[in-house]
């Protein structure tokens, strides 16, 4: 649902002629702002009878009643549904939905043989098939807090720019068949861009304790003693260490993330640095 603005007819427009998209604009009294994907959800919430067989395409009253009789979960489920539509990590308000007047033509005025409720239909179809259970009923109810809804802005942020990669090897627009066939093929091929771009680190820790090397191996040189120290699993967290430049705090910085990284217990490593020209020399390192 992320990108369900997109099944309006104005964005529709933008891969049809200038001519024919301005002839549109013209005809339905619309500007440039209908042609967007973000805050045209907006009547999409609102409770209008123009709007009733839309919402209904979508079953977003299903999606409602995640928040069961509590107002306050209510509130929770819809602002869920609106970091889902947000993007680049802002979710968008409800008070800039509410703000939206006028009525929405991307969503009520055809575009050469194209009819956005279809659209919504055909998407809300392959929805309910893929993911019943968000339609049906249950006791449970969304969980409150504000720092759930950003985290899930963020997700959704990270997921849009991984799946939005039209390269061969991640998701090219004729992956697969444009209907719910789609998913598992879609499904597949994140696991493995998740793993080659080592935000699922898991093969490289499995193949890392498999090789399990030595730091000699690593570093061609054998380690200092503060150097061994550092890669104690043992030291209370967090670990500060201190001593003069050119004693090996980089090396040692090294092999405690490879102890910690290889029991599990992290999955990144990060130099912060003051300066442009110590952080270029490190990354060069």
């Amino acid at each position: 649902m992320h990108d369900v603005g997109k099944a309006g007819a104005g964005f529709y427009s933008k891969a049809l002629p200038a001519t024919e998209r301005v002839a549109w604009l013209h005809r339905c009294g619309a500007d440039l702002a209908q042609c967007g994907h973000t805050k045209v959800v907006a009547p999409l919430l609102r409770y209008e009878s123009r709007y009733t067989e839309h919402r209904a395409a979508l079953g977003i009253e299903a999606w409602r009643g995640w928040g069961g009789s509590d107002p306050a979960a209510q509130d929770a489920a819809l602002n869920m549904w609106l970091a889902a539509v947000s993007h680049h990590g802002e979710p968008i308000s409800t008070d800039s939905l509410r703000d939206t007047t006028g009525e929405f033509r991307t969503w009520t005025q055809p575009i050469s043989g194209y009819d956005p409720l279809h659209g919504l239909l055909r998407l809300g179809e392959v929805a309910h098939k893929l993911w019943p259970d968000a339609f049906g009923t249950g006791s449970a109810t969304m969980p409150h807090g504000e720092g759930l809804i950003h985290a899930f802005a963020g997700l959704v942020s990270l997921a849009d720019w991984i799946g939005s990669n039209t390269a061969a090897e991640f998701f090219p627009y004729d992956l697969g068949p444009q209907d719910e066939r789609r998913w598992p093929i879609a499904w597949t091929r994140a696991q493995q861009a998740l793993r080659d771009m080592r935000i699922d680190v898991e093969a490289a820790r499995s193949d890392l304790r498999a090789r399990s090397p030595r730091f000699e191996q690593v570093f061609a040189f054998a380690p200092t003693p503060m150097q061994e120290q550092a890669a104690d699993l043992q030291l209370s967290s967090p670990v500060v260490l201190e001593a003069e430049t050119g004693s090996g705090k980089t090396e040692a910085a090294f092999w405690r993330f490879k102890a910690l990284f290889e029991a599990g217990h992290v999955d990144a490593l990060c130099f912060l640095l003051p300066t442009r020209v110590a952080a270029t020399g490190i990354y060069s390192r």
